[in-house]
């Protein structure tokens, strides 16, 4: 596994880790982040190389992708900013692999996130609960929560409810979790400082490859390409959504009934 070839997952994960280093530091450089890094730290010196790699695309800045995956620099840096940690240990990279993903490693993801996100997911379980009833599939309707704030661990959300749905059979769900990570790249987009850009633009042509590529049952077996009219209804029903509870409205809903958002009048 320590072999295993750099994938375009690895590459954008890294670079986008390396570009939330530079926005911190206001360095373009990788060797002037890594200098400035080592200089925080209190050390002598120490070698670059690596942080150059990561940079660049051409080495993993972690070990095998799994649940819990991370690195060096990803750590000794997290201690002096501890948030550009987040665009490396998100759930995102690892849930996004074309691989079948088992409860297992499902709940391992979910429990990574902040509580904020976490507890949207977890149920009430004994410690030899199987998985299956400790992660709750999160219907569709309610996958805006996951976009209030948007960041590193908000993609991680979605790709955490999307592969829920998918070990549940609920590819409507599956679609629209992936029309929230795109909708929230372009969001992180309009954001973010523009050294952020080319990775996060990598990051939504790899997602919208993605979900591209995946056949849906039904009927009849068919893709369906997540388009610009998914983004926008996205955007009006997640407005919808946030309007809803802004208001503190939310009082009279009871589980079973359809969820008040989509058909209140805006």
């Amino acid at each position: 596994m320590t072999n295993r070839k750099v994938s375009s997952i690895d590459r954008i994960r890294a670079q986008l880790w390396m570009a939330s280093l530079k926005q911190m530091t206001g360095l373009n450089s990788p060797e002037k982040v890594a200098e400035f890094l080592i200089s925080r730290l209190g050390w002598d010196k120490g070698d670059c190389t690596s942080l150059k790699r990561y940079a660049a695309g051409t080495q993993r800045a972690g070990g095998a992708l799994g649940p819990n995956s991370s690195g060096k620099w990803v750590e000794l840096a997290a201690k002096i900013w501890p948030d550009t940690r987040a665009w490396f240990m998100t759930p995102l990279w690892f849930l996004l692999r074309e691989e079948k993903v088992s409860l297992d490693d499902l709940l391992i993801c979910v429990k990574n996130l902040p509580p904020l996100f976490r507890e949207d997911f977890l149920l009430p379980s004994g410690p030899n609960s199987p998985p299956a009833l400790c992660v709750n599939p999160i219907p569709k309707d309610f996958l805006y929560s996951f976009t209030d704030p948007v960041n590193p661990w908000s993609l991680g959300a979605l790709a955490c409810a999307m592969r829920r749905a998918e070990l549940a059979g609920e590819p409507g769900t599956v679609r629209w979790a992936g029309v929230g990570i795109v909708w929230a790249i372009g969001y992180l987009l309009e954001s973010t400082h523009p050294v952020m850009h080319p990775p996060l633009k990598e990051l939504r042509e790899l997602v919208n490859k993605y979900f591209a590529e995946i056949i849906y049952p039904g009927q009849y077996l068919l893709r369906a390409p997540i388009t610009d009219g998914d983004i926008d209804r996205f955007a009006n029903e997640r407005q919808k959504f946030m309007d809803y509870f802004l208001e503190c409205d939310f009082g009279e809903w009871k589980p079973g009934q359809p969820f008040p958002w989509i058909h209140k009048e805006g």
